[in-house]
């Protein structure tokens, strides 16, 4: 149990560390974290105890750009969509975005 969350608490240093403007991409749906503090006060109203110091994020998905907030997960990336659902991703997923 303890080597599992050292784990956890390691890779979530790790990543966020390098959190700024990562990027999942599927095909033309992707997931785009900011650095900065989710201040959508609609999500925000979403949002479990435990996500209440998310950060910001842009997500596309068939077409339609929706808001969210995101946080750092055992494992990946939590994410609390302004519809009301929620999702995730894996660190594996993520790189760092390469804006034009």
């Amino acid at each position: 149990m303890l080597r599992t969350i050292c784990a956890a608490v390691i890779a979530a240093s790790t990543f966020t560390v390098h959190a700024r403007d990562m990027i999942a991409q599927s095909g033309n749906d992707w997931i785009r974290l900011h650095e900065k503090e989710c201040t959508n006060k609609h999500i925000v109203s979403l949002l479990p105890d435990d996500m209440k110091d998310a950060r910001a994020a842009t997500v596309r998905v068939n077409g339609q750009i929706y808001a969210a907030c995101w946080v750092v997960v055992p494992g990946g990336i939590g994410l609390q969509y302004e519809d009301g659902d929620r999702g995730g991703a894996p660190f594996s997923a993520f790189k760092p975005a390469q804006d034009v």
